[in-house]
């Protein structure tokens, strides 16, 4: 209480702004065990869905077509007993799928400029992480593997093809994460201003996270106590419209005009969705700092081993991640291709002609790479993961029969689609 009753509305929206921009700067994900794809299916039969092809509803805004925000949500997939949001469309065009993946605190209706224009010409899909928009918020220990796993799952049960992963801040790392670990089910890997720690960054992080280790138990526990007061209380000023809008205004500085209240309406709807978001919140903050970390470094190489090309798209006005994160994944990476935008963190929805532009150049070329032949087939085997039968009901607008699964948990880790439901609480 006395802690409380020192902690000003004003220090909360400084601990607020903080937290986020850490949350996004300085995300580092928790590695637990190694983990492969492999070649083995990971279809549960009970999970697979067959997204709709239906035309999304759409509204005109600036001269643009964009998705229309439905508080009620789309579809809905289930996963390790969880219900997943995601939107699909366009199931019945020939090009290669795209699959969209969202940042932190943000969902699918952060890429409502790019579904319905590439729905036009092929599949394309938006999922929301376990823990974020419309998706279930269960008490797990979220990390990478959580997030890797539910991405490679939906490719797998969902997309039920290699397809592009295109991913933004938290989600740049995602898809990342995916395509390294998992290439046979990745045809290119686009970074949309992706956070992530490099390999000097992670190892200082490893050092002061072992050195307070040692902490008495009683002081460890008060200080996790307070640490949680503090989360949670910025929690509560964030969600607010108005901070809402604030912080988005200060990572959208060229235009301002395009964070408007359906945008603010998507990221508040789903911090009231659950009793649960206040401590999923706290969950996801506290990753930081605790762990041991996977580095892009490490996962830049198997890019390469694989021959899964990655490009960068770079919001090069972007207050939290600067360019020159871009320019030292090209450092370790040569081969990558960069394409600068004049925006800032999220320059899909603040500059969505120049992303759609620079995207649909990202994706002829990968296609024209394909119809050369020179990424490499998925192995033989592979062909076991896209199922073509479909054996369980999906149902939309918040009506899914989730069915639970109980599974062995294996050192915390998982194989790229599994390893997530056995960290409920």
């Amino acid at each position: 209480g006395v802690f409380c009753a020192h902690v000003s509305l004003g220090m909360l929206r400084q601990l607020c702004a903080a937290l986020v921009m850490a949350s996004v700067v300085a995300w580092a994900p928790v590695l637990h065990e190694p983990s492969r794809c492999g070649v083995r299916p990971l279809v549960r039969p009970w999970a697979s869905a067959s997204a709709s092809a239906e035309p999304l509803p759409t509204v005109e805004a600036d001269g643009m077509t964009r998705l229309a925000w439905k508080p009620e949500g789309y579809e809905f997939w289930a996963w390790k007993g969880n219900r997943v949001h995601y939107v699909a469309s366009g199931q019945d065009r020939p090009g290669v799928p795209i699959v969209f993946i969202h940042g932190f605190g943000a969902s699918t209706y952060h890429w409502r400029y790019q579904l319905p224009e590439f729905s036009q010409e092929r599949p394309v899909y938006a999922l929301d992480l376990v823990g974020f928009g419309l998706s279930d918020k269960p008490l797990l220990n979220y990390d990478a593997d959580l997030w890797r796993d539910q991405v490679a799952a939906f490719i797998r049960e969902v997309v039920r093809a290699p397809a592009v992963v295109v991913g933004n801040s938290l989600g740049g790392f995602t898809a990342l994460y995916t395509a390294a670990e998992c290439p046979d089910i990745v045809s290119s890997c686009v970074l949309v201003n992706a956070a992530g720690r490099f390999r000097g960054e992670t190892e200082e992080a490893e050092a002061m996270a072992t050195s307070g280790q040692r902490r008495p138990g009683v002081l460890e526990s008060v200080k996790r106590f307070f640490g949680k007061v503090v989360v949670y209380a910025s929690f509560f000023v964030t969600k607010r419209p108005a901070r809402i809008s604030q912080i988005l205004r200060q990572v959208y500085p060229v235009r301002q005009e395009n964070v408007d209240e359906e945008l603010v309406e998507s990221i508040r709807l789903p911090a009231e969705s659950s009793p649960n978001c206040a401590e999923v919140f706290y969950r996801v903050i506290s990753r930081n700092g605790n762990g041991p970390r996977v580095a892009i470094d490490d996962l830049l190489p198997k890019l390469t081993a694989a021959q899964v090309p990655l490009w960068l798209l770079w919001g090069e006005q972007d207050p939290w991640i600067r360019p020159t994160a871009a320019a030292k994944i090209q450092r370790l990476k040569p081969d990558s291709r960069l394409i600068t935008i004049n925006a800032g963190h999220c320059p899909h929805d603040e500059a969505p002609r120049d992303v759609n532009a620079a995207l649909r150049s990202v994706l002829q070329q990968s296609e024209q790479r394909e119809t050369m032949g020179q990424k490499k087939s998925p192995p033989h085997e592979a062909e076991q993961q896209f199922p073509s039968d479909s054996r369980a009901s999906q149902q939309t607008n918040g009506q899914v029969e989730v069915e639970k699964q109980r599974h062995q948990n294996n050192n915390g880790g998982g194989d790229c689609g599994e390893g997530a439901s056995e960290r409920a609480e």
